[in-house]
C-alpha cells in the first residue's frame, strides 16, 4: 500500500491530493518442491488519483512492467481528472523458460475549464514467451544466473529470445 503524491517523471499532477497504490501479489508455489511451481507469481493492482490543472492529451498510458508509453499527445486542453487504474499479471519461470502476461484498465473523468465532464477508457495487455538459449534463469527481475558463459573470461554471457504481443484500447464514452 502507498500514497503518493503524484508528481511523477512527468509532473502532470500539481495539486495537493494524494493518490493511492495498492499491490498484492502471491507466489503459491513458493515453498513447493516442484520447479514448475516454486516462480508462478500471480499479482493484482490498484491506483487512485486526482491529477489538477492537467493540461494536454487526455492521459499518456505507460506500462508498470516495462515503462512502455502507448499513448500521448499534443496539448489540447485543460482539465482537473479523476483516475483509476486496475491491473493484473502473471509471471511464471520455469528453469530456462519464461511466460508473461499483464493487463490494466484505466478510467479518466475530466471536469473541463468550460465546465464539460468526459470519461475516457483504455484497456491495455500484452504477453511475452522467453527462453535462455543456454540455460540460464533469470528470477524476480535480478540478474540472470548464467549457466554456460559464451566467453570463459566474461562478456555476453547468454542470449534470450524472447516473442511478445501487445494491444491497447482507447475509448470515450
Amino acid at each position: 500500500l502507498g500514497v503518493f503524491n503524484g508528481n511523477g517523471v512527468a509532473g502532470t499532477d500539481n495539486n495537493s491530493d494524494k493518490d493511492v497504490c495498492v499491490r498484492l501479489a502471491l507466489r503459491p508455489g513458493a515453498k513447493s518442491e516442484s520447479d514448475a511451481f516454486k516462480h508462478l507469481t500471480f499479482a493484482i493492482d490498484a491506483t487512485h488519483g486526482r491529477a489538477g490543472e492537467n493540461s494536454g492529451a487526455p492521459f499518456s498510458f505507460t506500462t508498470p512492467a516495462t515503462g512502455t508509453t502507448f499513448h500521448s499527445g499534443p496539448v489540447t486542453f485543460e482539465s482537473n481528472e479523476d483516475r483509476t487504474r486496475l491491473g493484473a499479471d502473471l509471471v511464471w519461470i520455469w528453469g530456462p523458460f519464461s511466460l508473461k502476461s499483464e493487463i490494466s484498465w484505466l478510467k479518466s473523468v475530466h471536469d473541463f475549464a468550460g465546465g464539460d465532464h468526459a470519461t475516457f477508457r483504455s484497456k491495455a495487455w500484452m504477453a511475452d514467451a522467453g527462453i535462455w538459449m543456454f540455460g540460464s534463469t533469470r528470477l524476480n527481475n535480478k540478474r540472470p544466473d548464467i549457466k554456460k558463459p559464451l566467453f570463459k573470461d566474461g562478456g555476453i554471457g547468454d542470449i534470450q529470445l524472447v516473442v511478445r504481443y501487445s494491444q491497447l484500447r482507447l475509448d470515450d464514452t
